[in-house]
């Protein structure tokens, strides 16, 4: 693991919620580079935040495991390894939890490659114990037809639809569209040409 000491104060711009996490918008200075596919920012208090967009000169888009009260989140460290894929292979990309971040990121990477993404991404149980927790998006149908994908499994992240990269959803709770098991129980029932890639995002919160 790479790990890059800073120490930079980086002042919230917005916050939302998206499910169970927390989407800051940071302000990202210029004299730090923008964190690479796979990379991961350290707080000062340990906490590790997931970048996810960078659509804008100075502003990060990160997920968080949880809201933030403060002004400025204090930034100790970059860590974390470089995902890089080659945009003439193909993969497939698994993640789950808060690593759906890091799913985006590189998803962003692939827009323009000229070999195949495909993105499976499991749901975190809708009930954990007795409370409910919020999907962090609405699924929606996927419009790409995926001709060894399960039968009825066409619930799809809607961003990457739009950004015309198929996805698929895992799931334990029944959830229409989506398959009813792991990510390893539907990669297991997909063909696996030699040269595709497959990716493994932990998500480590």
């Amino acid at each position: 693991m790479n790990i890059f000491l800073v120490r930079f104060e980086l002042p919230i711009l917005a916050q939302s919620a998206l499910g169970a996490f927390s989407q800051i918008s940071l302000h990202w200075p210029d004299a730090l580079p923008t964190p690479l596919p796979g990379e991961r920012l350290q707080l000062h208090d340990g906490e590790v935040l997931y970048p996810m967009l960078n659509a804008h000169p100075g502003r990060l888009e990160v997920l968080s495991a949880r809201a933030h009260s403060e002004s400025h989140l204090k930034l100790a460290a970059v860590t974390g390894e470089h995902i890089h894929l080659s945009p003439d292979q193909p993969v497939v990309i698994l993640a789950a939890g808060i690593a759906l971040a890091t799913l985006i990121q590189l998803c962003a990477t692939r827009r323009q490659a000229t070999a195949s993404t495909l993105a499976l991404y499991q749901m975190s149980g809708q009930m954990s114990g007795s409370m409910y927790e919020p999907a962090p998006f609405r699924p929606r149908p996927s419009r790409f037809l995926l001709d060894d994908m399960p039968a009825g499994v066409i619930a799809a992240i809607p961003l990457l639809e739009d950004w015309g990269i198929p996805s698929r959803l895992c799931t334990h709770d029944g959830l229409a569209g989506c398959f009813e098991g792991s990510l390893d129980e539907l990669i297991a029932r997909l063909p696996h040409p030699p040269e595709q890639q497959l990716v493994r995002l932990v998500d480590t919160q």
